[in-house]
């Protein structure tokens, strides 16, 4: 997706991720996602739980830092995983295996 994420298209981005077979390794690129409101960054809190709970590994790339801001306003930076590029998510996902 591409522009803001926000509770007129979240849902879109919900039924994009739902109908993809579960990955062992999730990246989301957020590169061109200079926006996103509360209802976005509670998809943002599901994911990182039912990955835990799946035991999946995912990243959040490319996070503007607008959206970085808002990630450690609400203290869900401490936990979300963001990396700058798929590169570098896939070089920390390699050294976790």
């Amino acid at each position: 997706m591409r522009g803001p994420l926000t509770i007129h298209n979240f849902f879109e981005f919900q039924d994009i991720a739902r109908k993809q077979p579960s990955p062992r390794v999730l990246l989301i690129d957020l590169e061109d996602v200079p926006y996103v409101d509360s209802a976005a960054l509670g998809s943002f809190v599901g994911i990182h739980v039912s990955c835990d709970q799946a035991g999946r590994k995912y990243a959040l790339i490319g996070v503007t830092d607008r959206v970085k801001a808002l990630f450690e306003m609400t203290g869900v930076a401490q936990f979300l995983v963001t990396r700058n590029s798929v590169a570098e998510a896939e070089a920390d996902l390699a050294r976790q295996n």
